[in-house]
């Protein structure tokens, strides 16, 4: 008899939600599962595996230990250090996976980082043909001996989370650098878009995914998009598709799924033009129609000459103001300024904002720059903008009949249009 690999030593157990926990054992066997004054039974089927659901669980940072007994051998298993919280599944490709040590400030960091009430779980990296039952992963006390190797962005996220609302966290970190999207989407899924092609997909959902579910989670956080670059429209479209993918996957249907806007990257663009980059961001705002989700803008902590900028704090925090607004309900700003709509006055187009209440400003105290405006010919020229409240008029001397107006549409803009809350507006192109 053995359980899943999830359930081990110094985890965290969601609370709030029906808790499933898996094993195997020889068919036919009866398994006692029991945690925190609750025994349930659960009988391994031929295939081996078992799975007992706890009830719903509050909030606890006593330890506890769950078991799991076999009642024809007597085998009894213990997991020890057990805390009830949030678990959140941190994933994506490589800015997700940099580490702790490879951060700013890193060797302050790692030396406060002493934190028992959050937990961190590392799941190898495994890419499969076929969903997996099992794959390593293991539990650890957020500590400076265990922080160092564990994902930036996902500690940073979990830090700020616990500060702000008391809650035990856990902190699952699933990622692999250099990935695309459709190697964490599982096959069917896939399957559903008629436009895929199959070489190389699936195999880290397979891999990475697949066994952790239906592990009970409060939602997941996700840094990938710099592999697609090249197919921003079919990023569109695969996005939704892997969050409802997920979603499915570990049994949610309103599963919280936050994710982070690529970073400003690559040479400053003179002129406005084409750009991979800020078609993909745009690809990643649409996403924002999925109901339950939030974005973190990052267009202003990139590194021109580093695609792994280093400042993985303010990402981790703005990622936790996106949830802690949305899933625990708290009065703060979870988003910067988004596009909203536009109208032409005269010359000029004027530029409405969601999430602008009390007001636009720019980072520097300068006026907004890399705002652009084109006319009937599709032709964009840079162009003066002057914020009004809530909105912002953009004018060009070049474009007399303006129809279209675009914010920070680069590889590396040097946006600073921001929300009162300092937290930046998202690029945006609208025709």
């Amino acid at each position: 008899m053995k359980l899943a690999a999830l359930f081990s030593d110094n985890m965290v157990l969601q609370r709030e939600r029906p808790v499933p926990v898996w094993g195997w054992s020889s068919p036919g066997d009866a398994i006692a599962v029991s945690f925190a004054g609750q025994t349930h039974t659960a009988t391994a089927g031929a295939d081996a595996l078992w799975m007992a659901t706890l009830d719903p669980l509050p909030v606890s940072d006593q330890s506890g230990i769950l078991t799991a007994e076999s009642k024809s051998s007597g085998t009894k298993l213990e997991v020890r250090n057990v805390l009830i919280g949030d678990v959140w599944l941190c994933s994506g490709q490589s800015n997700m996976e940099w580490p702790v040590g490879l951060a700013i400030n890193s060797d302050a960091e790692i030396a406060a980082a002493e934190h028992p009430r959050i937990r961190l779980c590392s799941v190898a990296k495994v890419m499969a043909e076929s969903p997996q039952a099992e794959v390593a992963a293991d539990w650890k006390v957020c500590s400076p001996a265990s922080v160092a190797v564990f994902s930036a962005v996902g500690y940073f996220f979990g830090r700020e989370l616990q500060h702000a609302t008391g809650v035990p966290i856990g902190l699952i970190h699933a990622s692999w650098g250099g990935t695309r999207i459709e190697a964490w989407t599982s096959r069917p899924a896939l399957e559903s878009d008629a436009e895929c092609d199959e070489n190389g997909m699936a195999g880290l959902y397979n891999g990475m995914i697949a066994p952790l579910a239906p592990a009970a989670l409060q939602g997941a956080i996700w840094y990938q998009g710099e592999s697609n670059v090249e197919n921003a429209d079919r990023y569109r479209r695969l996005f939704p598709l892997m969050i409802g993918d997920w979603r499915r996957t570990f049994c949610h249907e309103t599963l919280p799924f936050f994710f982070v806007q690529l970073a400003n990257f690559m040479a400053p663009q003179k002129n406005p033009t084409q750009s991979g980059w800020a078609e993909l961001r745009d690809a990643q705002t649409a996403t924002l129609d999925v109901p339950h989700t939030g974005m973190a803008v990052a267009i202003d902590i990139g590194e021109a000459d580093d695609i792994h900028p280093t400042n993985k704090q303010e990402v981790g925090r703005r990622l936790a103001l996106s949830a802690l607004a949305q899933v625990y309900g708290l009065p703060l700003a979870g988003s910067g300024p988004l596009y909203r709509s536009h109208e032409i006055e005269g010359g000029a187009i004027r530029v409405h904002f969601r999430h602008a209440e009390g007001g636009l400003k720019t980072s520097d105290g300068a006026s907004p720059k890399t705002f652009a405006i084109a006319g009937g010919d599709g032709t964009f020229e840079w162009a003066d903008a002057v914020i009004d409240g809530e909105k912002v008029v953009v004018r060009s001397d070049l474009v007399s009949e303006p129809v279209s107006v675009s914010y920070a549409w680069a590889n590396n803009p040097p946006a600073n249009l921001c929300g009162t809350s300092g937290l930046p507006a998202s690029p945006f192109r609208e025709r």
